[in-house]
């Protein structure tokens, strides 16, 4: 829990868990350093090899094999911010990730999403992303947004820009990109310079974070590596996490799959901060369990939950920003199932602190986008935000005074320090709170309210347009991609 110091005593403040030990975690990074410099990487890429052997790692050409000794590990860290501050389109600061901050974001798009009407599956398609986006733009409580690239009738090809685009247009909020290529990447940031107004803003107030991966187990690959180069050269924050499933890509044990999953996240920040240093460096990981019954990778398993909260203290003890997941569910549709999951995995990510919390909303493990369940998502995440808040002791709190004048048998409803501060208590948009006898009279379950919820956003949100000369020059290089894939 957090303290705070006041006349010798200390104040509880609000509420988080240890999953760790101290010793615990330092036997983690013990022992990712061991396989940083006794297993090693592979780096596909000749220029970050080179920059590492002249850092004093040792290289095998032949293999492509890099050990990094533990010096080079620290060297690095000490070089990564401790803070990130990402903005939104219009340069206000949005998302400050230090400390316990916590931020969720939702995915605009994917291969499924479950239609409104029918409440069944269907292909993702482009025709669906401005009400995603205006749902997304609506809720309060999510504050950042993932562009996928996974709209189904564009080729593929340029989709992942379609999306980007898409979504610079339908909402302010800042966006996690991950380009498939140093082109598109180069594409990706046009795009953003141009709602920027220039290079020198996006740089300055950056409201697009750059996503790249390392292939577990413990593989860097050129395309993602060129990408940090571009992402260094611009100053624009990088997120380089891996997907470690136990079992499948990194040893089933969850002490196994975190020191690998480790090691793969320090190996990234060491090549960004050779690449450059001081490039704003966000840790994380997405670890897992395979599920060996049905070899899927359950994205809301609770193994995946524990990983998270443990690698969140990972990056607490190295002091770099997370990015961590939450939010989702193994769930088809909007039952108690993806209710209970998405309550845990959300209590478990504020619990532990991870700053950039991502995917709200994703459902089938990571298949399907659900609207609704974003709605849900927002009204659990705000349920259990309010629970993990710091209870206040000041002194005109206790309402001593107040006390003293009601006295034994009074009441306190019409008390002036009653109305002031009455509307901090939480009150739910979806919940209910009800007797049975009212609800009998007008019966509306969850998924009724959820519904009527989300078509009160679609009809009356409106997020904030950009300038008319913008959208033009956005759908004008959009229509260059049009006839280069043609």
């Amino acid at each position: 829990m957090g303290l705070d110091f006041r006349a010798g005593d200390i104040r509880f403040m609000s509420p988080h868990f240890s999953l760790l030990s101290h010793s615990q975690i330092e036997d983690i990074h013990l022992a990712s350093l061991e396989i940083l410099e006794r297993t090693g990487v592979r780096i596909d890429h000749p220029k970050v090899r080179t920059l590492l052997c002249d850092r004093g790692a040792s290289v095998c050409e032949e293999t492509n094999i890099v050990k990094i000794p533990p010096a080079i590990v620290e060297s690095a860290l000490r070089m990564a911010p401790r803070k990130v501050t990402i903005y939104d389109r219009s340069g206000k600061i949005k998302l400050r990730l230090e400390g316990r901050r916590v931020y969720f974001g939702a995915v605009s798009d994917i291969f499924y999403i479950i239609d409104q009407q029918t409440e069944k599956p269907v292909k993702c398609t482009r025709a669906h992303l401005p009400s995603i986006l205006k749902v997304i733009d609506a809720l309060e409580n999510i504050e950042f947004v993932n562009p996928s690239g996974c709209v189904q009738e564009v080729p593929p090809e340029i989709a992942n820009l379609i999306s980007l685009k898409d979504a610079l247009i339908g909402t302010t909020k800042p966006l996690i990109w991950e380009p498939r290529s140093l082109k598109e990447l180069k594409q990706g940031i046009s795009l953003c310079e141009t709602v920027a107004g220039n290079r020198k803003n996006l740089c300055d107030k950056p409201f697009l974070i750059i996503y790249c991966e390392p292939i577990s187990p413990l593989v860097h690959i050129k395309e993602a590596l060129d990408c940090l180069f571009l992402a260094g050269e611009y100053r624009l924050p990088v997120i380089y996490t891996p997907m470690s499933i136990g079992g499948e890509t990194a040893p089933v044990t969850l002490a196994g799959n975190l020191a690998i999953c480790n090691a793969e996240a320090l190996s990234g920040i060491v090549i960004a901060q050779t690449i450059r240093e001081g490039l704003p460096s966000i840790y994380g990981g997405i670890p897992g369990p395979m599920d060996m019954h049905t070899a899927i990778f359950p994205y809301a398993a609770p193994e995946s939950m524990l990983l998270c909260a443990a690698l969140t203290e990972m990056a607490h003890y190295y002091n770099l920003p997370m990015f961590g997941t939450a939010g989702v569910t193994e769930a088809v549709e909007v039952d108690c199932q993806a209710a209970s999951e998405i309550t845990l995995n959300c209590i478990l990510a504020l619990l532990s602190g991870a700053n950039l919390v991502h995917n709200v909303g994703l459902t089938a493990g990571g298949k399907e986008v659900s609207i609704e369940v974003m709605v849900l998502a927002n009204e659990i995440i705000e349920m259990c935000s309010r629970s993990l808040q710091a209870i206040d002791t000041d002194k005109d709190l206790f309402a001593l005074d107040v006390i003293n004048t009601v006295g034994p048998g009074g009441n306190f409803i019409t008390q002036d320090h009653t109305v002031k501060h009455c509307r901090k208590i939480w009150s739910p948009k979806l919940f209910q709170r009800m007797d049975i006898g009212k609800w009998l009279e007008n019966p509306k379950h969850l998924s009724d309210r959820i519904h009527q919820n989300l078509q009160q956003i679609i009809e009356k949100h409106s997020p904030v347009q950009l300038e008319d000369k913008i959208i033009e020059q956005l759908k004008a290089m959009e229509e260059i991609w049009w006839r280069e894939h043609d």
